[in-house]
């Protein structure tokens, strides 16, 4: 292997053979069916039987080597840009390949660096199934493919110790050895059969982490500070409102002020569409935190969305003497010193800005 393809590996977090092995393919190319270029379109990923009928190397500014080719159907055109001189020195008209690739429209029908393979005449034309993996633009600069992964990863697992994930009583008595399972991952017989293992394969991967985060609510459970349901703050907030809230907003804030009462540690997430309001939501379900004494941050990504949040958070809140403090990076000596200094008093607050709300003197 050369010093450019291994440093492209370790870049690309493929420096061990079992992180070779664990690199599994994201679907699969059918490349077993022969087709006529008659019956081929445009995007379509296709495996033909062809003869040459001319091979051309075009210099100029970007070298190119070019090849017309056909079959008892039509005629086409094969495109090659990189190591166009060493592709020329193999191909010579009159050559029958087993031609496979994406086909494209450019004047002509057109396949651009297209895979092939010398067939002699009378040789049967046998296509295979292609794993398709994720490839960094580290990897693609090294000329590392789809079908070099395929190999690396293959040897890679004739000499790795692979271990089981899922403990025997999750494992049912037909299911393959895993070792078996990857290897038809990466070496298939046939798609359907390999995009089911792929999938069990991926299952069983996940499966150490949900235990861990299983582990981590168990912990977490009653480990929180509760907070019951806001009577005066919500009131007061909803009653300011110009509208009356939608029968999901109003869910949604119940269920966040479930989970603020119930004395567990909470992570939830909040989903809906531009403008349905989710800022008023998340700012009624901070109500009974604020009642109850404590404080309150709202982390925002960018500073434009954390003043948004912070006007409509002062709107509300501010005429109900409750402060809306704002931390970001960009905010002067003075503004910052003032905010840490009201926010230290400890009363009820709350606390908008971008990710300066996460440093050690917040």
């Amino acid at each position: 292997m050369t010093p450019r393809r291994r440093k492209a590996l370790v870049e690309s977090g493929l420096e061990t053979p079992l992180s070779l092995v664990e690199h599994l393919p994201r679907r699969y190319i059918d490349r077993t069916v022969v087709r006529r270029i008659s019956e081929i379109h445009d995007g379509e990923e296709v495996l033909l039987d062809l003869h040459l009928t001319s091979v051309r190397l075009l210099h100029g500014r970007r070298e190119r080597l070019t090849a017309t080719a056909h079959d008892a159907t039509g005629s086409m055109e094969l495109l090659w840009f990189g190591g166009a001189r060493w592709i020329a020195k193999r191909l010579e008209a009159g050559m029958r390949l087993l031609v496979s690739g994406t086909v494209t429209r450019f004047r002509t029908l057109q396949i651009v660096h297209p895979e092939f393979e010398v067939l002699t005449e009378g040789e049967e034309a046998k296509g295979s199934i292609i794993p398709v993996y994720r490839l960094t633009q580290a990897l693609r600069e090294a000329k590392v493919d789809h079908r070099v992964v395929q190999q690396l990863a293959l040897a890679a697992l004739a000499r790795s110790d692979i271990q089981e994930i899922l403990p025997e009583c999750l494992r049912s008595g037909n299911s393959l050895p895993r070792r078996e399972r990857i290897l038809r991952i990466h070496r298939p017989e046939s798609i359907a059969q390999s995009q089911a293992l792929l999938l069990h394969e991926q299952a069983a991967q996940w499966f150490p982490v949900l235990v861990r985060l299983r582990k981590r609510r168990r912990d977490l459970a009653g480990r929180g500070r509760q907070f019951p349901s806001s009577k005066a703050l919500r009131s007061s907030v909803e009653s300011e409102l110009p509208f009356r809230l939608h029968e999901s907003q109003a869910a949604a804030v119940d269920v966040l002020e479930s989970r603020l009462s119930g004395g567990d540690q909470a992570h939830v997430l909040l989903q809906g569409d531009v403008g349905s309001g989710k800022t008023l939501v998340c700012l009624l379900a901070a109500c009974p935190v604020l009642e109850g004494g404590a404080q309150v941050a709202v982390l925002a990504p960018t500073e434009v969305l954390a003043r948004q949040h912070l006007s409509t958070f002062r709107k509300w809140l501010s005429p109900l003497d409750i402060p809306v403090l704002y931390f970001a990076a960009g905010q002067s000596r003075e503004e910052r010193v003032q905010a840490l200094s009201r926010l230290a008093h400890g009363r009820a607050a709350v606390a908008v800005g971008t990710h300066a709300l996460l440093s050690d003197e917040v």
